[in-house]
C-alpha cells in the first residue's frame, strides 16, 4: 500500500509539473525576446528550455489533473498554434532522439507527426475527429504519423491509425516505410498488424535495403 501510495503521488506530482511546463509554454510571449536585464532572460530561458524538453516525459496516465493536463497539451497542438511552431523549432534544434534523425536532417514536421512520436493517443484523436486532419498528412520529409509510430512500436497507437485508414505503403523522402522503420527497430507486434495490413516487404529505401 505504501508503494502504491508512493507512485500515486509521483504520478500526480509528475502531472502538476506538465501542467506547469504547458501552460507556460501556451502563452506565446514567453516565446517572444524578453527585455528584462540579462540575468532574468537567462533564468527565464533556462525555464524555457527545460519546459519545452521535459514536459511530455512527466505526462503520467495516472492522477487526478490527467484531463486537464490532456487539454493542455490539446492547447499546444492545436492547428495554428504559434506557440507549436516555437515549441516545434525549439524542440528540434536541440533534440538528440530519433524523430530529428529519420532523414538525417531536421525538417518541418507535422503536428500528427509529432503527436504520434510521444505517443499521445488523445491528442492525436483530437486532431483527426475534432480538426479534420487528414490521418496520411505528411511533413516536410513526407513522414506520416504511422511512421512515427511504428518507429517506437507503439502497438495503441498504430492500431488506432490503421483503423482510421492510414497507409501502410507511404514512405518518408529517404524510402523509408512503417514497416521498414518497424523491423529496423525489433518491434515485432508493429510488423504483424503492418503484414495484416498489406504492408509491401520488398520496398526499398533509397540506399537499397528492406
Amino acid at each position: 500500500k505504501d508503494a502504491q501510495l508512493l507512485f500515486s503521488n509521483k504520478a500526480v506530482q509528475n502531472n502538476v509539473l506538465a501542467k506547469l511546463c504547458l501552460r507556460y509554454l501556451n502563452t506565446h510571449r514567453v516565446w517572444k525576446e524578453s527585455e528584462s536585464p540579462d540575468c532574468r532572460r537567462h533564468i527565464s530561458q533556462a525555464f524555457r528550455e527545460y519546459a519545452a524538453h521535459y514536459w511530455y516525459r512527466h505526462v503520467i496516465n495516472i492522477g487526478t489533473n490527467v484531463k486537464e493536463v490532456h487539454q493542455h497539451i490539446k492547447a499546444l497542438f492545436r492547428p495554428g498554434s504559434k506557440s507549436w511552431e516555437a515549441w516545434r523549432k525549439c524542440y528540434d534544434a536541440t533534440s538528440q532522439d530519433q524523430m530529428t534523425q529519420y532523414e538525417g536532417v531536421i525538417k518541418l514536421g507535422s503536428l500528427l507527426f509529432y503527436a504520434s512520436h510521444l505517443g499521445f493517443l488523445d491528442t492525436i484523436t483530437f486532431l483527426v475527429e475534432r480538426t479534420g486532419l487528414k490521418i496520411n498528412e505528411v511533413d516536410e520529409s513526407s513522414r506520416t504519423a504511422l511512421l512515427a509510430a511504428a518507429s517506437k512500436g507503439w502497438v495503441m497507437g498504430v492500431k488506432y491509425l490503421l483503423e482510421k485508414g492510414a497507409s501502410v505503403q507511404l514512405a518518408s523522402n529517404a524510402g523509408r516505410t512503417p514497416i521498414y522503420v518497424a523491423s529496423n527497430n525489433g518491434h515485432l507486434e508493429v510488423v504483424k498488424l503492418l503484414l495484416e495490413h498489406k504492408a509491401d516487404l520488398s520496398v526499398a529505401n533509397k540506399d537499397g535495403w528492406t
